[in-house]
């Protein structure tokens, strides 16, 4: 079994499970060999495809192996609503409007 065989667009195992957000799996798969800098056709990393659908746990996990710094501007801050806002986030179930509720919406959301 090739632990990084490649799908036709590139992707491999672990660009499929950061995309789903699926931290055991990658775990499993770092355990195995898997190389978390291997790109797909549209140069993407594992820890990329973690971005784009907004799975922190995985971003976290997969930039700690990387061999780069990450470029400030497109480091995700799991405190900053705005970057989700700015950035969008696919592939999530809340509305853009459920990121930034008034201080009401917080207050009626614990009751």
């Amino acid at each position: 079994i090739n632990i990084n065989e490649r799908a036709d667009n590139g992707s491999t195992p672990m660009h499929k499970a950061a995309g789903q957000g699926h931290i055991e799996c990658l775990q499993w798969l770092i355990k195995m060999g898997a190389d978390s800098n291997i790109t797909n056709k549209a140069g993407e990393r594992p820890s990329d495809v973690a971005k784009r659908f907004a799975h922190l746990a995985a971003v976290k996990l997969l930039e700690e192996l990387q061999k780069y710094d990450i470029d400030d501007e497109n480091e995700i801050d799991e405190n900053d609503v705005k970057y989700f806002i700015r950035h969008g986030v696919e592939g999530s179930t809340d509305a853009k409007d459920d990121l930034c509720l008034s201080d009401l919406d917080k207050t009626d959301a614990r009751m």
